[in-house]
């Protein structure tokens, strides 16, 4: 009889696992991706950060000019125009080639707005609120649910550089683009 040499059998071997995975982990961690290069100076987005207590306050107000605006919703003649993270507008549409500006509603945070007849809905910061928009000069919360949704964390484009959020300074409820100096955050 022939004597043949045994070979191990790979579940007695479990050095050799350790070993591939130390030497996948090393190949890993000398790669050189986009998301951890961060330029000295580049143009990007920064946080805008107000106080917890200043988010829940919801006001009325003269209306001002659209400077970045985003949904648009219809109600009798009036044009309801979100103001990405600041508001929102009410416009008279009655005659479309003349829009007449209303009001402005500060809600802080508001990325997304709906309407049901006169009642507008709207997130502040992670909170959905209802307000009655029938008589614009005493605009009211009518309800308030807290923690509907999780805070963004980061702007709303893509392939961007941004200033990391600081908890310590705040919640942001907008962002401006403009140069940043070691940003420290990337979204793809």
């Amino acid at each position: 009889m022939i004597d043949l040499p045994r070979t191990p059998h790979p579940r007695k071997r479990p050095w050799a696992t350790v070993l591939s995975c130390l030497l996948l982990l090393a190949v890993l961690a000398g790669c050189d991706t986009v998301s951890t290069f961060f330029p000295e100076r580049v143009m990007g987005y920064k946080p805008q950060y107000v106080s917890l207590a200043q988010i829940e306050n919801i006001t009325g107000g003269s209306p001002r000019t659209l400077r970045n605006p985003g949904r648009v919703l219809v109600y009798n003649n009036l044009l309801v125009v979100n103001e990405l993270f600041e508001g929102v507008h009410i416009i008279d549409n009655t005659d479309p080639r003349n829009p007449l500006p209303l009001a402005f509603i500060s809600i802080l945070g508001c990325v997304e707005i709906d309407l049901k007849g006169s009642i507008l809905y709207a997130d502040n910061y992670t909170d959905l609120v209802t307000i009655d928009i029938s008589n614009l000069s005493t605009v009211q919360v009518t309800s308030r649910t807290r923690n509907v949704f999780v805070p963004t964390a980061y702007p709303p484009a893509s392939d961007a550089y941004f200033e990391c959020p600081n908890s310590l300074q705040g919640v942001v409820v907008g962002w401006t683009y403009e140069e940043l100096n070691n940003p420290g955050c990337y979204r793809p």
